[in-house]
């Protein structure tokens, strides 16, 4: 039973392949065996619900998802939350569901709302709705009622019990946006005094890209329970996780005598370790200038722009600095990003301390040479709105002397052709988050390939949904990009002679 009177209900979130490398590839080769020990492990913790989700880059996403639901219910009898955002593999997957099931998901866009919402109350399963709709998801709290309104709303004029409706304000990157925490509790309060629904979250969003991750996600999740949460999405694995969730519900009188904290709690296995490593850059040790380096690694804007001009008055030159300094600066902070040493804020810190040395120095450059390392068009590929990545990948480009130009987010493969032919583009970036843009990822390479700039443009893509596989042999594009770090090294790989 899941309401504000009960306990929280906990859903797994570990059958999913975004960010999971090893389950992505045994999806691709039809092997279901982890997907049925994740389901086991998690149940084990006390998930109460688990997640299915097969969203792999170029799988067959109706029949792995059947499949996946009857390879899981062959090994628990927990309820099942079925997510997709392609309305046919919702549609296959409900057809052998045993139960009623939990769709996730339908959101506020006309369309989405049309297809899943018949499926919902054909098959009576319950649904999550996301505050969402076809202008992205709002910034502000009001707009996320509004959609949660529009949804609880088209849902009982179906027939859908309002019980039956589950909504997730949607947890968005903090390491992205400061206040967006605050908005999504805000939205769920709103949300919980209008509309008195269920509420979930995924939690693991809002920490991303930032060190110690299980902290920072129990400590939103208290902050939820308070808003109006009622079944996190969250790891049941996870020690601080659980703890937090059975903490939760002691301390808001869901847990008499306090058994189930302390039956988990003395369950409770060992604390990650703290990780002591610093980013810190030592400075000075080195050859002259060196510092400068070392600035741009540490994110000291205002340490680096001084050293910068400082030798530029002793007469270095401006590529010179770029070559030996900053270029190489980069790179380091690359390499410690992808060994997680640094994480996604320090990047970004880095990132625009050497855009404010590039700045510096892009006068001078161009009083000597116009030429740059190369053009490149990106953008986010159509039916996508997500921009972080490709923001990033944009700010290192431009730091690293490369002449960027940014179609934004939802953009036609059309566009990226004309675009791409007017700037005389030596690269194009596509960008998408979802698997729901992998038809125009596609769609997009294919529009380039064919056009009159199909045979000098380079393609790469990149996005946390996409494979290696799916890019080049599905879609036939040049390279594909782990991250923005990659992305950068990739583009340099396929412009050298």
């Amino acid at each position: 039973m899941i309401g504000p009177a009960h306990p929280l209900v906990m859903i797994g979130e570990r059958i999913n392949p975004t960010g999971r490398k090893a389950l992505a590839r045994s999806l691709e080769a039809g092997d279901l065996t982890r997907v049925q020990s994740e389901a086991v492990k998690q149940v084990e913790a006390g998930a109460q619900v688990l997640d299915v989700n097969v969203g792999v880059s170029g799988i067959d996403e109706p029949k792995m998802l059947k499949a996946a639901v009857q390879a899981v219910q062959a090994v628990t009898d927990v309820p099942l939350c079925i997510d997709s955002a392609v309305p046919e593999a919702l549609a296959a997957a409900l057809a052998v569901y045993k139960g009623k099931a939990l769709v996730n998901s339908v959101n506020g866009e006309k369309a989405k709302l049309d297809r899943v919402l018949p499926l919902v109350k054909e098959h009576g399963a319950a649904v999550i709705g996301l505050t969402m709709d076809d202008d992205g998801i709002p910034t502000q709290a009001e707009k996320r009622l509004e959609i949660a309104q529009k949804i609880v709303e088209r849902a009982t004029a179906m027939g859908i019990p309002r019980a039956d409706v589950i909504i997730d304000s949607l947890a968005m990157a903090v390491s992205a946006e400061s206040r967006a925490g605050v908005e999504t509790l805000r939205a769920m309060r709103l949300i919980r005094d209008a509309l008195g629904v269920n509420q979930t979250l995924g939690l693991s969003n809002i920490s991303f890209g930032l060190p110690g991750r299980d902290q920072v996600n129990s400590a939103f999740l208290n902050m939820a329970v308070q808003n109006g949460l009622t079944c996190p999405i969250l790891d049941p694995t996870v020690w601080e996780m659980r703890l937090t969730v059975f903490i939760s519900d002691m301390l808001m009188g869901k847990d008499e005598f306090c058994m189930g904290y302390i039956r988990a709690s003395g369950k409770g296995g060992e604390k990650p370790q703290e990780d002591g490593s610093g980013t810190e850059a030592k400075a000075g040790d080195g050859p002259e200038y060196a510092t400068l380096k070392e600035a741009v690694i540490a994110g000291k804007r205002k340490q680096a722009v001084a050293l910068t001009r400082e030798a530029v008055k002793d007469g270095v030159e401006p590529q010179k600095i770029i070559n030996t300094y900053l270029i190489p600066g980069l790179n380091v902070v690359g390499e410690r990003f992808e060994k997680k040493e640094i994480f996604v804020p320090e990047m970004m810190i880095s990132a625009k301390t050497m855009q404010a040395w590039v700045d510096e120095l892009t006068p001078l450059l161009k009083q000597q040479s116009e030429k740059t390392l190369g053009t490149v068009v990106i953008g986010t590929v159509f039916g996508d709105l997500h921009d972080i990545g490709k923001n990033l990948t944009r700010l290192l480009l431009e730091t690293s002397g490369f002449r960027v130009v940014d179609l934004g987010e939802n953009v036609p493969a059309d566009i990226f052709v004309k675009r791409a032919r007017e700037e005389n583009a030596d690269v194009v970036g596509l960008s998408s988050l979802l698997t729901t843009g992998d038809p125009h990822v596609a769609e997009t390479v294919r529009a380039l390939r064919e056009s009159d700039i199909g045979g000098r443009v380079k393609i790469i893509c990149g996005g946390a949904a996409m494979t290696q596989r799916f890019v080049l042999e599905v879609c036939g594009a040049d390279a594909h990009a782990e991250n923005a770090a990659d992305g950068v090294t990739k583009i340099k790989q396929l412009l050298s002679p």
